[in-house]
């Protein structure tokens, strides 16, 4: 069955390259603070989590670019964002990879991970949580 859906994604993926020139998925990743910030760490130093940085150099290594940081450009009234958001465009994105790339990491508070995907046809988000 597994390998049944794998070649009916590999036969869409070959569908978009041929008629479209672009077919674009937005991704919309959240997290927790958690996830930043090292509790063992006395001056609650802010790191890049690993989970991130894998499924950054995932999405690099497949000619994609990365996930950006768009929490870092909230700060309407006066105030940080409490969560963590990253997004990004991409083209033709093999949304199934994607989605087990996410899953598969290491997050330290899995439970307030949820991934957004809007495909260029859909009308809304998906929304997937990594519980």
């Amino acid at each position: 069955m597994k390998s049944e859906v794998e070649s009916l994604n590999r036969k869409l993926e070959a569908i978009k390259r041929i008629f479209f020139m672009s077919w674009i998925t937005d991704i919309i990743l959240i997290f927790s603070l958690a996830e930043i910030i090292d509790d063992e760490d006395e001056d609650f130093e802010i790191k890049t989590p690993v989970p991130l940085i894998n499924i950054n150099s995932w999405l690099d290594n497949n000619g994609k670019g990365t996930l950006e940081n768009l929490s870092d450009h909230v700060s309407s009234g006066g105030k940080s964002m409490q969560t963590c958001v990253y997004g990004g465009g991409f083209s033709f994105l093999d949304i199934g990879k994607f989605k087990e790339i996410v899953k598969v990491q290491s997050w330290k508070d899995r439970k307030n991970v949820q991934l957004l995907i809007k495909e260029e046809q859909d009308e809304y988000l998906y929304i997937y949580a990594s519980r």
